[in-house]
């Protein structure tokens, strides 16, 4: 019996170390994510408007398969990464976009915001080497003026060690 409960274990822990490397876990449970989240009152500043020195705001980034493997070596290797870290959230305050317009593209990485556990922002985000920025839900995609600001602040992210994340 304790052999079965070994191997089981084993197996187990196995399956989960092939899932992490091969970027699908931690999993990710997106909770009743509110359609009203905060509405951007600065589309060139989205971030302006969120006083991360204030506490309680936690910022994820979940980076889809795709972004993993061609990512650039400065972020740390795992799927998910976050900060709670008020300096770091805070440089986000200083990112500017240009709003295109564009609605077309496919995004697979998002990033998270969120305010004593529930989510206050979300948007589609791309950090590649030719393109940088996010993409609204009701604006389109808008680029960084400064190409690699805003990889520079989320390579600051740490890796999400726990197993299951849920946003609300």
């Amino acid at each position: 019996m304790k052999r079965i409960i070994i191997l089981s274990f084993t197996i187990l822990g196995i399956g989960l170390l092939i899932l992490y490397n091969l970027g699908l876990y931690p999993f990710i449970v997106n909770e009743n994510i509110p359609d009203s989240l905060t509405s951007i009152q600065n589309e060139n500043k989205p971030f302006q408007q969120f006083d991360f020195l204030k506490g309680g705001y936690r910022a994820y980034v979940v980076i889809g398969f795709s972004d993993l493997m061609s990512s650039s070596s400065n972020f740390p290797n795992s799927r998910v990464l976050k900060s709670s870290d008020c300096k770091v959230l805070n440089q986000l305050r200083n990112c500017e976009f240009n709003s295109t317009g564009y609605e077309s593209l496919k995004i697979d990485s998002h990033i998270y915001i969120l305010k004593n556990d529930s989510t206050v922002y979300k948007s589609g985000l791309v950090l590649d080497n030719n393109y940088e920025g996010i993409l609204y839900e009701n604006i389109g995609w808008a680029e960084s003026r400064q190409k690699g600001q805003l990889a520079q602040i989320i390579s600051k992210f740490e890796k999400e060690l726990k197993p299951i994340i849920f946003l609300r």
